[in-house]
């Protein structure tokens, strides 16, 4: 089993190496999501990492397959071109519409007027308890990681921590 808050770290912070080990241990790279069915694509878009899509992209090796996969919609009914389009990342924009990107404008429209009227702050979640696979004092240390690279970063968060 995959733990997608790792994956959410590596996209997060910009960790490459980390990221392409992570996902690769993963046998359908299509069918990773998290709970709210945000793919990597869109998890990629949300933070502006061009260069984990086109590394994705490179693994996939599947034009039909990556072209469905980047157009699946999250809970919202958003798509990854959606967030780049909020993120203003001209590049990414470029780059998944060279890879199949839909752009159906007329909703893309609708769905970016409807977030403009509705600003939210974005917040990054630490959370101890999802942090698997490792002891105590190696899910501290992780996570006083993860809160230093965001502080530095200036990456709005929640640190959750158990009673």
């Amino acid at each position: 089993s995959i733990n997608i808050e790792n994956i959410k770290s590596a996209i997060l912070f910009d960790r490459p190496d980390e990221y392409e080990g992570l996902i690769s241990a993963h046998a359908d790279i299509t069918e990773i999501e998290d709970i709210s069915k945000n793919t990597l694509p869109i998890l990629i878009c949300q933070y502006k990492r061009l260069n984990l899509l086109q590394l994705t992209a490179k693994i996939l090796d599947n034009e039909a397959a990556l072209t469905a996969w980047i157009n699946r919609r999250n809970n919202k009914q958003y798509t990854a071109i959606y967030y780049a389009v909020v993120a203003d990342d001209p590049a990414m924009i470029q780059y998944l519409i060279s890879i199949g990107a839909d752009l159906n404008l007329q909703q893309s429209l609708h769905l970016l007027v409807r977030q403009l009227e509705a600003p939210q702050a974005r917040e990054t979640v630490f959370d101890l308890a999802r942090i698997q696979g490792l002891g105590l004092e190696d899910r501290l240390s992780r996570l006083t990681r993860w809160v230093l690279d965001a502080e530095r970063a200036g990456i709005r968060y929640r640190l959750l921590l158990p009673d």
